[in-house]
């Protein structure tokens, strides 16, 4: 088939010489022109609403197209004829396929006639598939659809398929025990064998059940029993006589009711109680040891009469005790308190009546007490434990022989000295002087390390670095106990450009030499030690240089070179700082 549903403004189709079997152009409502002979149609519906339009259409050479459907059968039958070459000689018009209703689907057993028909109010041929005749009985062998395909007078045809559900008939076998007697669909059987029965399924066709019964029998037995005091009889436990029933089941699981007579004779106890000191004889038997000794008769029934002897037997005693105390020892009377080593007997009673012969071995040993005074720093650790304060403590140990040993510990904790170091930075020229200044406790012992140099001694020092340097400081202090404490400064020393922060506005720009001792020298204030690398020049206002300080702190009194005074006026000076320089003006007022 050629689907072209979606070509809806399609206006030519030719599709001759393929093998299509099957065309629909009824959503093609623009088509004009259609040619699509020689091919394998069987079904083509040209219904588009636009057939009076077509200028040209070919269907020939489909020798199987029976039926054609169109907008106007009359017009198409008269308009697209075998000799205008439109349609083959077998091929018809037609405005609909032909309209007819059949059997819905439907069960049946096996075995069943059915019939099969379709019906319609016009006049058509019917045609089933799987050698199903119209309107005529049959009986179906399996479960499977029936295709009907019904044709009018000019072949065209409308198919519909009707699903015959066939029920094959069920068996059940079944098997089943019971004791005595078995009810089954309401009918009791009280002897093994096979029986049938039949009932229907939902679909209302036949089901065989066979049931295989197997029926087995109950007992009921009777037992004579006759005992002693009491019986054990199928895990329950009897002490009178009388008849006891009690239900079992066989090995088929059946009740089997059993009546037990029981017969209980009752046997017979004595107790008698002896207390003697070390041995006893009592019917010819001598004891030695406590304990409850039995004896058994038998009564006119053969049943034991149970004679009972519980004997006491309380020793004499000997005891030998070893006893070792520090320094004393607490016994009861007559010894009471006993500070000597040595070896003590007594004989005394026992509760009981025997006599009880005690050796005491004694032995005694000594205490000691050790006292020690001890000044330390920080802290101390004594006998496992650290002390880190003043103050008198005590610690119980044992001597060898377990006894205690106290020792006590007067304990003095100096306090650490505390190492404390100070520094001063003084830029200079070249490099930077740094003072170390011991600033701790002056009743200490002291001494430095700088830079890994050799030790120094004293409160303060003056050392000159390069620029860029790193410096390490280390003050070691020290007291008259020995104790000890340092500390160490790590200076990472910057550049010229980072010490030295000057900027104009630090210069004054007016002074008044007029010594009346109020702003009478023009004077710049250099930090650190920049003296020797230090220019000041000043020019009076056509440029002329007419005095220059070096050196020392840069200072300009009113005065040229001979040491004249100069008159009130605007001047400039130029002050160089090793590479640094500075420009500004300064009035003078008289």
């Amino acid at each position: 088939s050629l689907d072209v549903t979606q070509n809806t403004s399609l206006t030519w189709l030719f599709c001759s010489n393929n093998q299509l079997s099957s065309l629909d152009v009824t959503q093609n409502t623009a088509l004009t022109q259609l040619g699509c002979s020689n091919n394998q149609l069987t079904i083509l519906n040209l219904k588009n609403g636009n057939n009076t339009n077509f200028s040209n259409f070919n269907a020939r050479l489909n020798p199987n197209l029976y039926c054609i459907l169109v907008d106007d059968a009359n017009w198409a039958s008269a308009n697209w004829t075998v000799a205008n070459n439109n349609i083959d000689a077998q091929a018809s018009f037609n405005n609909s396929y032909p309209n007819f209703s059949t059997v819905a689907d439907f069960a049946v057993c096996q075995g069943d006639s059915i019939m099969l028909y379709g019906t319609s109010s016009e006049n058509l041929t019917y045609n089933w598939s799987n050698g199903a005749v119209d309107s005529t009985f049959f009986v179906p062998d399996s479960t499977r659809s029936y295709i009907v395909t019904a044709s009018d007078s000019i072949s065209c045809s409308s198919t519909d398929t009707v699903l015959v559900n066939v029920s094959i008939p069920v068996t059940v076998n079944d098997s089943t025990f019971a004791c005595d007697s078995a009810v089954w669909n309401g009918n009791t059987y009280t002897t093994s064998g096979i029986y049938i029965d039949t009932l229907q399924t939902i679909a209302g066709c036949d089901s065989i059940v066979n049931l295989n019964t197997t029926i087995y029998l109950s007992y009921l037995l009777d037992t004579f029993i006759t005992v002693c005091d009491s019986a054990i009889w199928n895990g329950v436990y009897y002490t009178s006589s009388g008849v006891y029933t009690d239900s079992l089941q066989t090995i088929n699981g059946c009740d089997s009711i059993i009546n037990l007579n029981i017969s209980i004779n009752s046997s017979y106890q004595l107790d008698t109680s002896i207390t003697a000191c070390d041995s006893a004889i009592w019917n010819g038997i001598y004891y030695t040891s406590s304990g409850i000794y039995t004896d058994s008769l038998q009564t006119i029934n053969g049943c034991d009469s149970v004679i009972n002897l519980n004997i006491s037997i309380n020793s004499s005693y000997h005891l030998d005790t070893s006893i070792t105390a520090c320094d004393s020892v607490n016994l009861p009377p007559p010894y009471q308190t006993l500070y000597n080593s040595g070896v003590y007997i007594d004989s005394l009673q026992t509760i009981n009546g025997c006599d009880s012969i005690l050796t005491l071995n004694l032995t005694i040993n000594n205490s000691y007490n050790f006292d020690s005074t001890i000044t330390v720093c920080d802290s101390l650790v004594w006998n496992s434990i650290t002390y880190s304060s003043s103050g008198v403590y005590s610690d119980s140990l044992q001597t060898i022989n377990g006894c205690d040993s106290i020792l006590t510990l007067d304990l003095t904790i100096s306090d650490n000295p505390e190492s404390l170091l100070d520094t001063l930075l003084l830029p200079e020229c070249d490099g930077i002087s740094i003072v170390f200044e011991n600033i701790s406790d002056q009743n200490l012992n002291s001494f430095w390390s700088i830079n890994d140099s050799d030790s120094l001694f004293g409160k303060s020092h003056e050392i000159k670095f390069e620029f860029g340097d790193t410096v390490e400081a280390t003050l070691f202090v020290e007291d008259n106990q020995g104790c000890k404490d340092s500390t160490t400064m790590e200076l990472h020393l910057d550049y010229f450009d980072n010490y030295f922060h000057f900027q104009n506005e630090d210069i004054p720009n007016v002074f008044t030499p007029n010594s009346d001792q109020e702003n009478d020298i023009f004077t710049i204030n250099i930090p650190g030690r920049l003296d020797e690398c230090t220019v000041l020049s000043i020019f009076n206002r056509w440029g002329q240089r007419i005095f220059i300080s070096y050196g020392e702190t840069p200072i300009w009194r009113g005065k040229n070179y001979a040491g004249q005074e100069l008159p009130t006026g605007p001047y400039f000076y130029h002050l160089s700082i090793k590479d640094k320089s500075y420009d500004g003006s300064i009035h003078l007022f008289r």
